[in-house]
C-alpha cells in the first residue's frame, strides 16, 4: 500500500499521495465536483487513483475510498492542510443547501434529494465544522442552509437527525439565528415531537423575535405557519392560530413591500386553510388555497404550490365523502 501511495505525481495534477490524503477529508463517499471543488482534484486525477485501487466507483459517478487506503493516507495529511481542507468542505456542502433551495422551490426536487441524501454524513460533518467554528459566516451559512435541510428532511424521514442538527447550532450566534434553528426544528417535528415541546420551542422562538426587519419578519412567517399545524384537533386551538395569523399579516405586508409579490402572504393563507379544513369548512378552504396557488405560480413556486393543488384534491375527497 505504501508503494502504491508513493507513485509518481501525475502531469497535470497533485502527486497522487497527496491528493488521496486531501480526499480522506469526505466522509464515506463523494462526487465529481466536491472532489474538484474541495481538492481541485480533476476526472483524469480521480481516474488515476481508481486505476491504482485507491478509489472505488460506486453507483450515480460517485467515488470512495477503502477504510485501509483511507487510514493510511489520512496519516499523510498535515495539521494545516487537514484544518484548510475541514473549512473548504464544510462550505462546499452547506453552500449545496444554500443553492439547493432555488431547486426544491422552482422545479423536481428529486434529484437533488438523492443527491443530498447520499452525501448526507458529509453534510452532518460540514453542520458540525460550521458549530465549531461559529464565526458569523459559518452562522449565516448554517442560517441560509436551514430550509433546504428542513425540506430535505421531511421528504428523507431524516427528520429526527436533522432537528439534532439545529438543536446544536440554537446556542450560537444572535437572537435571530437561535430562533431561525427553533423555526427549524419545529418545521420537521412538529407531528413527532410532544405539542408541549412545540408550543415551547415557538414561544422562545417568537420572544428572540422583538423587532420589524425583513429577516425578523420572514422568520416570525415561517415559524407560525409551521406552528400552527398542531392547531387543528379543537375549535379553540384553531381559534388561537387564527390569531398568530392575523398578528403576522403585518410581517406579509412588510415583505411584499421588500420583495414585491405575496409569497408571505400566500404561506399565511395556506394556514388558514389548513385550518378551515380541520374546522369542516371547505368553502373557505378552497378559497384560500385558490388564492395561494395563485400567487405561488406567479412566483414560480412550484413546491408550495403542488403542496396547495394536493391539499385541495384532498379537501374536495374528505368534502364528498
Amino acid at each position: 500500500r505504501a508503494g502504491v501511495l508513493a507513485a509518481p505525481r501525475s502531469r497535470h495534477g497533485p502527486a497522487p499521495a497527496e491528493l488521496a490524503a486531501g480526499l480522506t477529508i469526505f466522509v464515506g463517499g463523494f462526487d465529481l465536483t466536491a472532489a474538484h471543488d474541495v481538492c481541485g482534484a480533476s476526472p483524469l486525477d480521480l481516474q488515476q487513483l481508481v486505476a491504482r485501487s485507491m478509489l472505488s466507483w460506486l453507483p450515480a459517478g460517485r467515488l470512495e475510498m477503502h477504510e485501509l487506503i483511507r487510514q493510511h493516507a489520512a496519516a499523510r495529511l498535515g495539521r494545516t492542510r487537514r484544518d484548510e481542507l475541514i473549512a473548504v468542505h464544510s462550505n462546499h456542502f452547506l453552500a449545496r443547501l444554500i443553492d439547493g433551495l432555488e431547486t426544491f422551490v422552482g422545479s423536481d426536487p428529486a434529484a437533488l434529494i438523492t443527491s443530498l441524501d447520499a452525501d448526507f454524513d458529509n453534510i452532518v460533518a460540514a453542520w458540525n465544522t460550521a458549530i465549531v467554528t461559529g464565526d458569523e459566516a459559518s452562522r449565516a451559512a448554517m442560517a441560509g442552509a436551514r430550509q433546504t435541510l428542513a425540506e430535505f428532511a421531511i421528504a428523507t424521514g431524516r427528520d429526527v437527525e436533522v432537528a439534532e442538527l439545529f438543536d446544536r447550532a440554537s446556542p450560537l450566534g444572535t437572537d435571530l439565528f437561535t430562533a431561525a434553528m427553533y423555526a427549524g426544528h419545529i418545521r420537521v417535528s412538529w407531528h413527532r415531537d410532544p405539542p408541549e415541546r412545540i408550543t415551547e420551542l415557538y414561544e422562545q422562538a417568537a420572544a428572540l423575535l422583538p423587532g420589524s426587519t425583513p429577516e425578523e419578519a420572514e422568520c416570525r412567517v415561517h415559524l407560525v405557519n409551521d406552528y400552527c399545524r398542531l392547531h387543528t384537533e379543537n375549535t379553540g386551538e384553531r381559534e388561537l392560530a387564527l390569531e398568530l395569523v392575523d398578528r403576522t399579516r403585518p410581517d406579509a405586508d412588510l415583505l411584499e413591500g421588500v420583495h414585491g409579490d405575496r409569497r408571505h402572504h400566500a404561506i399565511l393563507d395556506m394556514t388558514v386553510a389548513r385550518l378551515a379544513i380541520s374546522s369542516g369548512d371547505f368553502d373557505a378552504a378552497l378559497d384560500y388555497y385558490d388564492r395561494a396557488i395563485d400567487v405561488f405560480e406567479q412566483v414560480g413556486d412550484a413546491m408550495r404550490a403542488s403542496d396547495c393543488v394536493a391539499m385541495v384534491a384532498a379537501a374536495h375527497a374528505e368534502q364528498y365523502q
